[in-house]
């Protein structure tokens, strides 16, 4: 594989995390624009259910096109093939390096790196069995976040294992969307609660699966073109909808009393 196509496949995985990402905030804001707009989602309940649903389909199979199985009839967009890319490309002289190197300037020095890592919970066992007694980059502190500096080759293990210890979450994403989002199954839809109490999946299972493509995708990032990606949020401007029919609800009962007071 060239850097090229390196470059290419996790582009494309990184966008399709993208979207899946974009699907789930809609979700959760389900939730929170209900509490502060209930009059307001109720002047179109029928349109909301099928606006969630449409969302929850669009999640889980996104997510589980990431996650899908390796194909050795043909190449996988998936985070496994990609894996198994890294296995064969990561280390010294090879596309994805042991230790970064670059200029700021064409003319100026070699610059030489490791990698950065976003460490959300200091204290993870797989952190320490992975990088050891690591330290936190205080200069890199200030976005509220906790960054390291690693190698390649410990960075594409603590990768690897970590992609493991989502094994259940994955089989269980793998069953939701095989039996019940791309496929009917007759059996499952009978006993669908009893299915889905043994193949549960939260929201939160999908964000980690979302979360870990985007740190797999950034990996390959710096080591291929020392891009490193910051922001993934996506603004949405539901609320502005919203806020606009509570203005136009009280436009309309303003005048009615208006008219009401002129007809008496």
């Amino acid at each position: 594989m060239t850097t090229y196509e390196l470059k290419e496949f996790f582009e494309q995985l990184y966008d399709r995390a993208f979207y899946a990402k974009v699907y789930l905030q809609h979700i959760r804001m389900f939730e929170t624009n209900f509490r502060k707009y209930p009059e307001e989602m109720d002047c179109s309940p029928k349109f909301y259910n099928v606006v969630y649903s449409a969302l929850m389909k669009s999640l889980v199979i996104e997510v589980a096109k990431i996650f899908d199985n390796e194909n050795s009839k043909r190449k996988s967009l998936c985070i496994k093939h990609l894996l198994s890319v890294c296995e064969n490309e990561v280390g010294s002289g090879k596309l994805i390096p042991e230790i970064r190197e670059f200029r700021y300037t064409e003319d100026g020095p070699l610059q030489m790196y490791p990698y950065r890592k976003v460490v959300e919970d200091p204290s993870e066992k797989l952190l320490k069995n992975c990088f050891g007694d690591f330290k936190i980059i205080e200069s890199l502190a200030k976005d509220g976040n906790y960054y390291i500096w690693v190698g390649g080759t410990d960075y594409y293990r603590y990768l690897k294992e970590k992609y493991n210890s989502f094994s259940k979450q994955i089989d269980y994403l793998r069953e939701q969307r095989n039996k019940i989002y791309a496929h009917t199954d007759l059996n499952v839809k009978k006993e669908i609660d009893n299915f889905i109490q043994h193949n549960p999946l939260e929201l939160s299972d999908l964000e980690g699966l979302i979360n870990y493509t985007f740190e797999i995708c950034n990996f390959v990032s710096q080591g291929v073109s020392n891009t490193f990606y910051c922001d993934t949020d996506y603004y949405s401007d539901w609320e502005n909808t919203l806020a606009h029919v509570r203005a136009g609800k009280q436009y309309k009962i303003e005048n009615l009393e208006e008219f009401v007071k002129i007809m008496i």
